[in-house]
């Protein structure tokens, strides 16, 4: 299998044909990140290079690879759930990986030696209606999602001008959890740019204030939640649930065959919340050409993060996590 490197604009409809024509034919599973519209998102926002593969098996196109070059390192897409090797190959993919040298890739297949396996990514099965859907779900979620409407939670979507009240909810959740926040220009650029499927900001509200609020793409017949939170005062309204179930509806109706929640550290909280849906979970491969050091795994770090000053955190952490290829 040889390396092509293409430009992912000039390739969109041979790559897009290839992704929805192996998905139909092999059920393989593709995600958010394979969508090659994102390669000038990343660019404009981070100046990352874009670096995107064509795999040829002689002749005959045989697979993609989405990534960036970050510091000498291959990396496929940051930020996003995963995005490896998209291929109809069960070939070995040493020549594809000893061209790359220094490479992260995040796939649903092991690559590496050197490797993490602690996440996953969670994914609902949708139904062809809203009614259906929600008679899947238990009699408790169904309670908890009514719950949250008899209390007086209204969800809106909306586009670019959204942003303005989903950042404010994102980037305070992101200091309690004691992680960097992206930019918000990183948003807006996504509303403007982002091609081959739906972009929609969803904002609950109570009393017409934000209460919650995240970010929805589509891809394919693929929905994800790429960023949720909620303003930590009206989680007892149910908010969330209020939240998700509303996504979860777009994506019905917007013909998607699965709604992704994104990843979760195996038995972590956010997992547990994910898994009440009846979610099917597929493993997440941190694939490293060499011995890695998470910095995730630094909890001190986190905890320091959190009781720095809003404004300082808001400053900084767009240029900490511009530099953070996960």
């Amino acid at each position: 299998m040889t390396l092509t490197k293409i430009d992912p604009d000039a390739f969109s409809k041979e790559w897009n044909e290839y992704i929805f024509g192996q998905a139909t034919e092999t059920g393989r599973r593709y995600s958010i990140g394979h969508n090659p519209s994102l390669a000038g998102i990343f660019k404009s926002v981070f100046s990352y290079t874009p670096e995107y593969y064509a795999l040829y098996d002689g002749n005959s196109l045989g697979g993609l690879l989405p990534g960036f070059r970050i510091s000498n390192r291959f990396v496929s897409i940051p930020i996003f759930p995963t995005a490896g090797i998209y291929s109809n190959s069960q070939s070995d993919y040493a020549p594809v990986l000893e061209y790359l040298r220094s490479y992260e890739i995040k796939d649903f297949k092991k690559l590496s030696q050197f490797c993490n396996d602690s996440k996953v990514t969670c994914h609902l099965s949708l139904c062809e209606n809203e009614n259906a859907q929600f008679e899947t779900f238990t009699s408790k979620l169904r309670s908890q999602i009514n719950k949250g409407y008899k209390n007086g939670i209204v969800v809106r979507a909306g586009g670019p001008e959204a942003v303005d009240d989903f950042y404010p909810i994102y980037a305070e959740n992101m200091h309690r959890l004691g992680s960097p926040v992206l930019s918000k220009a990183f948003f807006q650029e996504i509303m403007l740019k982002y091609e081959f499927g739906h972009k929609r900001v969803f904002v609950a509200y109570h009393e017409n204030k934000p209460a919650g609020a995240s970010v929805v793409l589509t891809y394919g017949s693929l929905a994800e939640v790429g960023w949720a939170s909620t303003v930590v005062n009206y989680n007892r309204l149910n908010t969330n649930m209020v939240l998700y179930w509303e996504m979860i509806k777009f994506a019905i109706t917007s013909g998607m065959k699965s709604f992704s929640f994104g990843r979760a550290t195996k038995d972590s909280s956010t997992y547990k919340f994910k898994q009440q849906w009846g979610v099917e979970n597929y493993p997440i491969f941190f694939n490293y050409s060499h011995s890695h050091v998470d910095i995730r795994k630094f909890k001190l770090l986190s905890a320091i993060w959190k009781k720095l000053p809003a404004k300082l955190v808001d400053t900084l952490g767009p240029e900490i996590r511009k530099r953070l290829s996960i």
